[in-house]
């Protein structure tokens, strides 16, 4: 077997690179891919005749500040390693103020096991605590898909040891009703359920999708957690026009419809992979389910924490989506394919984004390459997405764009909805 290469000695010429890209491709993705990071256990510092150190500029050599073996959200490990790195007496101050967030988190973690029963397992409190959350934002904001009875039934089956969370398979509730025992997710046994226990009575004189009386809700999944949308809005600029040629936004299109349906509405996305999900507003579900005729199919309500930490609960739908290229005649570069939608519960405010999620990575080939210009490339081939015009670049020359540079806004025709994001200020506290 060949040994490391020497990959710092010198900087090879984008020939060169290109020429070993066959390499790269078995060598180096499966090195990234596959092996975890090298994680050195810490050893105890050996501090005879050192005494206490607070200045940096005097550690021993060959002192690691680095808890590399250790998960940086694991609270009992972390405790334990501060309380080892003060008693060593190297630097204590930094872990004194570790220590104490996180023993502050650990009270915080014990109040939540306090408030349920003893025996429940982690991922149920867990799950526990954010159906409270939802049932909370429901009580508040209004329950339009008719689901507290389903929250309060779960709440009561968990409490009870009676309902446990699988990772990967679901449980089915209509009125407060376990329809199903575990199973996996299909979605044709999840319209199926939807339709049969859709009260159509509830609102045949209201045609708004968020009174969709939903159904059914699908219990489980992969991770009782929160969803997230890490996407940063700012509002605080009017972008000028732009010849595209830069940008660190990149902005696709998809397509749209309830399935059964083959009317599709046309909606502009922002390329946000700290979101869970595909995310839309309230005024585009609308125009979708009247452009479909038909409901779109609820599957449950679900926590989302934004980039600053702030919860909000949002219903998911199931909707059609497809990757469109082009406007008239536009192309279908995807399948249409049956995707979990969230959806705001208000209506999109002007140059407010709507967040394409993971849809963009699951469907299609992507890359980026270190030309300056922060292009992303898609493809629906392996072959033709380094093809040209993908650059072929040296690593080391890269450089990061500065804010001083140009960078494009809104094209000119779009200048109205910018100043309207500008006008339109976070209240200070807000």
């Amino acid at each position: 077997m060949a040994g490391p290469s020497k990959r710092h000695a010198k900087s090879a010429s984008p020939g060169e690179r290109a020429r070993k890209a066959k390499d790269i491709d078995q060598d180096d993705s499966r090195l990234f891919s596959q092996v975890p990071r090298a994680r050195s256990t810490y050893q105890r510092w050996n501090k005879k005749g050192l005494g206490q150190i607070i200045d940096f500029d005097k550690v021993p050599k060959g002192w690691d500040w680095h808890d590399y073996d250790i998960h940086e959200d694991d609270l009992e490990a972390n405790i334990k390693r501060c309380k080892e790195r003060i008693e060593d007496g190297i630097m204590p101050q930094w872990w004194e103020r570790k220590l104490e967030r996180y023993e502050k988190d650990q009270a915080e973690v014990q109040k939540l096991k306090d408030s349920e029963p003893e025996r429940l397992g982690f991922n149920e409190l867990m799950r526990l605590k954010s159906l409270e959350a939802i049932k909370e934002a429901l009580l508040r904001d209004g329950d339009d898909y008719d689901q507290m009875k389903n929250i309060t039934a779960m709440m009561e089956k968990y409490r009870s040891f009676e309902l446990s969370w699988w990772p990967g398979h679901v449980t089915y509730w209509a009125n407060g009703v376990q329809l199903s025992d575990f199973e996996e997710f299909t979605w044709e046994r999840f319209r199926e359920l939807s339709d049969k226990h859709f009260d159509r009575t509830k609102n045949k004189n209201d045609s708004s999708p968020g009174k969709g009386y939903g159904g059914i809700w699908v219990e489980g999944g992969n991770k009782p957690e929160p969803g997230y949308e890490l996407v940063h809005w700012i509002r605080n600029q009017i972008s000028g026009p732009s010849d595209g040629s830069y940008g660190r936004h990149h902005q696709f299109v998809l397509g749209f419809r309830v399935p059964g349906s083959n009317n599709d509405t046309q909606l502009t996305f922002l390329d946000d992979t700290g979101a869970s999900r595909t995310k839309i507003f309230t005024d585009d579900l609308e125009e979708i389910v009247q452009t479909s005729s038909q409901r779109a199919r609820f599957l449950r309500h679900d926590e989302i924490m934004d980039t600053h930490g702030q919860m909000c609960v949002r219903p998911t739908l199931e909707l059609e989506c497809c990757l469109i290229e082009g406007a008239e005649p536009h192309h279908e570069l995807t399948p249409w394919t049956p995707t979990e939608v969230s959806c705001d519960t208000a209506a999109r405010a002007p140059g407010q984004p709507r967040l394409g999620g993971p849809f963009l990575r699951e469907m299609v080939y992507t890359a980026t390459a270190p030309s300056g210009f922060s292009r992303l490339y898609i493809s629906r081939t392996k072959t033709a997405l380094t093809a040209h015009p993908f650059p072929s670049l040296d690593i080391t020359q890269s450089t990061m764009p500065i804010s001083a540079e140009p960078h494009p806004g809104a094209m000119p025709h779009y200048q109205w909805r910018n100043f309207l994001r500008t006008s339109n200020r976070v209240p200070p506290g807000a």
